[in-house]
């Protein structure tokens, strides 16, 4: 028989992991010549509620353009993905965010999805005829 002396974090982040992701952000802003990063914060499903983190840099103009796009021709989901392969940034994000394996497949769909809901914002004109 194995004991497992594993921790299990809280079911939600606290205020100082906050902070912190927060000051890895304005680091990878800097460090990868970003306007901004998103974090993607995800728990693992293995009970422990271990962070699994994607950073995500802010994508350029004319690529979101593209992106819109595609969400047109070959539907949201794809156009997400594809922003999320493009500006996750690896050598930061935990393996699970962009890995190949089938372990992979729901944290890759979850940054695939805050991609779709987070990622181009657009205003909305306000304008209307009296």
């Amino acid at each position: 028989m194995v004991e497992r002396n594993e921790t299990k974090l809280p079911a939600q982040l606290t205020d100082d992991e906050v902070i912190a992701i927060e000051k890895k952000c304005e680091e990878l802003k800097t460090k990868h010549n970003v306007s901004l990063v998103y974090p993607c914060v995800q728990f693992k499903n293995d009970g422990t509620n271990e962070r699994v983190i994607c950073y995500i840099a802010e994508p350029r103009f004319l690529d979101k353009l593209s992106l819109m796009d595609k969400s047109v021709t070959l539907g949201m989901f794809h156009a997400a993905n594809e922003l999320r392969e493009l500006y996750t940034l690896k050598e930061e994000s935990n393996p699970l965010t962009y890995g190949e394996s089938f372990e992979c497949d729901r944290y890759k769909l979850g940054v695939t999805r805050f991609c779709l809901l987070n990622m181009v914002d657009t205003a909305e004109n306000q304008y209307k005829k009296k």
